[in-house]
């Protein structure tokens, strides 16, 4: 084998390994993020973020511009710093909730089919029971020996656990999905939001580059452009993440109201 070869061959079978290694990162069985994880990631937000917004309108900007005067072009890279670091805390937030709603939705994935499985065998029992003869009622003076062990007899209270049986599944069985479907809607909902930073944080590291504050014939950036994703507006968006943050994990963890209050005073 030439020198040339065994170093294809090597590189080959390193980016085999790093494929392998980056699928087994993103799959939320081993990458899963709980609950608790999800209040100690969060980056705080919320204190400064209605201050920030208000410097999103173009009005304010030049208002800012004619009181600031000579000052305006430093100031304004202080709010492109500004700008930067919140907007890498939202996308960073968004970011953390959409790996939290991926692991839930896994873990109840599995617990979906373990209780559709479940769930099937108590159907198959009920059926089974169903074909049987119904034990007859016994007469006066007769005891369960009278009757011949051999007879496939089923009593009405063997159905009555079973239909019940049944019931308790389908109900939990049902429970599972509705908890599904609200970390599914979640996760794509956080998902378009760490997308739609993505933009507005692009722009405020671009500009963060510029030297405008010293080389004052360079363009002063607009606030405003660091607010918008197309058409999303940002803020609103986050802001309606954080509620169905909320939301779901009302409905996930009920008990939870001390993590759920340390994430909304968070985000």
């Amino acid at each position: 084998m030439t020198p040339g070869l065994a170093l294809l061959l090597v590189s080959i079978f390193l980016v085999f390994v790093l494929m392998v290694l980056f699928a087994l990162y993103r799959h939320p069985g081993f990458r899963g993020r709980s609950i608790e994880e999800v209040a100690h990631y969060m980056h705080q937000v919320r204190e400064y973020l209605p201050e920030l917004e208000e410097y999103l309108d173009p009005e304010r900007q030049a208002a800012l511009k004619k009181n600031w005067g000579e000052a305006y072009p430093i100031e304004m890279a202080r709010l492109v710093r500004c700008f930067r670091e919140f907007l890498k805390r939202m996308r960073t937030n968004a970011g953390v909730l959409a790996e939290f709603a991926e692991t839930e939705r896994y873990d109840f994935n599995k617990a979906c089919r373990a209780a559709f499985w479940s769930l099937a065998a108590a159907q198959a029992g009920h059926a089974h029971l169903s074909r049987l003869e119904r034990m007859p009622e016994k007469q006066a003076g007769e005891t369960w020996d009278d009757f011949d062990e051999n007879d496939t007899w089923v009593t009405a209270e063997q159905l009555a656990d079973s239909e019940a049986t049944v019931a308790t599944e389908s109900e939990h069985l049902a429970g599972l999905r509705h908890r599904l479907q609200a970390a599914e809607r979640f996760m794509l909902s956080a998902n378009r939001c760490h997308a739609a930073l993505a933009l507005p944080l692009l722009r405020a590291t671009l500009w963060n580059m510029v030297p405008f504050a010293r080389l004052r014939f360079l363009p002063v950036p607009k606030l405003a452009s660091f607010g918008n994703s197309g058409k999303v507006y940002v803020p609103a968006q986050y802001r309606e993440l954080k509620a169905a943050a909320l939301e779901l994990l009302a409905l996930l963890y009920p008990g939870g109201e001390e993590i759920r209050n340390e994430i909304e005073a968070q985000m």
